[in-house]
């Protein structure tokens, strides 16, 4: 942002100045260091004035955003230098059992959360009809392709893991983690975006995990597929997402 708005500081040569005349603001054009303006119009002149007002705000702007940046890079140094997951971390194994931190280290969320057991998803056997390269069993090529691709980039990942809300329980397809922040996503697709029915059961699904909190991108992936679709091109789709998200 700074450095979009200096350069465009830097291509306008005028200023605006305002001037007070009997009990109005006037607008006028200066160049810097001449006491020469020329006066605008605010009809004829709105496209200049749009541009130099811009340039007005944006040079009051950067004086801020200039300290905010400052005191953005000072906080990262510092918590770089001292995480307060390191006060847990650096703690004798004899004390660490029994204190729950106040910040839960990256490592061990990610520990916790591929050790979490669950019970599955209550549904016919039948369903499950495809084998991932990780073993478990899936109910579609769709979700296989994520799956493998997940497996394969080290994400952490539950296929249909309940999720609690205060709306009860959902199942989605998957819930992932970011590797690096630990943030938890939760990954529906949908396949059968061709059939009338189906549009209509996934906007209700949307709709469920809305009011769940879940929007799309924030909280929420969702992916798509009518019932013939590339595999290639899905999984390219799908390592896009990863590499966008999750890592």
């Amino acid at each position: 942002m700074i450095e979009y708005r200096e350069m465009y500081i830097e291509t306008i040569e005028d200023n605006l100045s305002l001037v007070r005349k009997r009990g109005k603001t006037l607008l006028s054009a200066r160049k810097k260091g001449s006491s020469k303006r020329t006066f605008l119009n605010k009809e004829r002149d709105e496209k200049t004035i749009r541009i130099l007002a811009s340039k007005f705000y944006y040079e009051r702007l950067l004086s801020l955003a200039a300290k905010r940046k400052l005191l953005i890079e000072n906080l990262l140094k510092f918590e770089k230098s001292a995480p307060l997951e390191g006060v847990f971390l650096n703690l004798p194994e004899s004390v660490k059992e029994y204190v729950e931190p106040y910040e839960t280290p990256l490592e061990k969320a990610i520990q916790d959360f591929e050790s979490e057991y669950y019970s599955p998803h209550d549904t016919k056997a039948g369903n499950y009809m495809i084998k991932t390269n990780e073993g478990i069993m899936v109910r579609s090529k769709a979700e296989m392709i994520i799956n493998d691709t997940l497996f394969k980039n080290h994400i952490p990942h539950k296929y249909e893991k309940p999720v609690n809300t205060r709306f009860g329980t959902l199942y989605p397809d998957f819930t992932v983690l970011n590797r690096n922040t630990g943030k938890q996503y939760i990954w529906e697709h949908f396949g059968m975006m061709d059939n009338p029915i189906y549009v209509d059961r996934f906007l209700q699904k949307l709709n469920s995990y809305r009011d769940a909190g879940y929007y799309l991108y924030d909280g929420l992936i969702a992916t798509f597929s009518g019932k013939v679709f590339s595999e290639r091109e899905f999984e390219m789709e799908v390592f896009t997402i990863i590499r966008n998200l999750l890592v």
